[in-house]
C-alpha cells in the first residue's frame, strides 16, 4: 500500500527524471510570439556592453518577414534613445517634427547603423510551404550605442538652432514691421492707417511662412 501512494506522488510530482518535455523552439507559431531578448557582457577597457534581439514576425512572404523585422528594430531603438533626443531638441522643435525627422533619418540609414547587426533569415517548414523570419541584435549601451545617441544629438541639437534662428528672424521681422507701420502712419497723418495695418499684416504672414522651418 505505502509503495503504491509513493509511486502516485513520484507520477504527479512535475520534473522529475522520467517525464517527457515538450520542445517548442522550432515551431514557427510559437517562435513568433518571442519578439526581444536581451544580453549584457563587458569589453575589455571594462565597460558594459548590452545588447538585445528584436525578431520579426513568421511571414510566408520573405520580404515581409524582412519589413517586419527592420520595423520592429526601428522602434527599438527609437523607445531607446528617443527621450534623450528629445531633451536635447528643447522646447522650441515640436515633439511631431522631432519624431518627424529622426525617425526619417534612422530609415534612410538603418543599413549602415553601427549598432544594429543583422542575423541570417530564418526558414521553417509550413503546411503551407515554407516560412521566414529575420531577426536583428541591437547595441543600447556600449561604444556603438554612445556613437549612436550622440549622432542623434546632434540632428537634434541641429535641429533646435535652425528652429531659434528662425524664432529670432519672426520676431525681428515683426519688430521691424511695427516700427515701420509705425513711422509711416505718422508721415500719412493717420490716413492711411487701416491700409498700413493690412499690409503688415500681410508681410508677417509672408515672412513667418517663408521662415519657418518646414519639413
Amino acid at each position: 500500500m505505502w509503495l503504491s501512494i509513493l509511486l502516485l506522488l513520484v507520477a504527479l510530482v512535475p520534473g522529475l527524471p522520467g517525464q517527457d518535455a515538450v520542445d517548442i523552439t522550432n515551431d514557427p507559431l510559437a517562435i513568433s510570439g518571442r519578439n526581444s531578448s536581451r544580453a549584457t557582457g563587458s569589453s575589455g577597457a571594462g565597460n558594459k556592453v548590452e545588447w538585445i534581439q528584436v525578431e520579426g514576425e513568421v511571414e510566408i512572404d520573405r520580404l515581409k518577414a524582412l519589413e517586419s523585422a527592420e520595423q520592429k528594430a526601428r522602434e527599438a531603438l527609437w523607445e531607446r534613445f528617443s527621450p534623450v533626443w528629445k531633451g536635447q531638441a528643447g522646447l522650441f522643435v515640436p515633439e511631431e517634427r522631432i519624431t518627424q525627422d529622426l525617425q526619417a533619418w534612422i530609415g534612410r540609414s538603418f543599413e549602415r547603423l553601427a549598432p544594429v547587426q543583422a542575423a541570417p533569415v530564418q526558414v521553417f517548414s509550413s503546411s503551407v510551404g515554407q516560412a521566414y523570419r529575420k531577426s536583428y541584435r541591437i547595441q543600447v549601451a556600449g561604444a556603438q550605442a554612445e556613437a549612436f545617441r550622440r549622432a542623434g544629438e546632434a540632428r537634434a541639437t541641429a535641429l533646435s538652432n535652425r528652429f531659434h534662428k528662425s524664432f529670432l528672424l519672426i520676431g525681428a521681422l515683426m519688430a521691424f514691421l511695427l516700427w515701420g507701420a509705425s513711422r509711416m502712419d505718422r508721415l500719412t497723418r493717420g490716413y492711411l492707417t487701416w491700409r498700413i495695418r493690412f499690409v503688415s499684416l500681410v508681410l508677417v504672414g509672408m515672412g513667418i511662412f517663408l521662415i519657418y522651418p518646414h519639413a
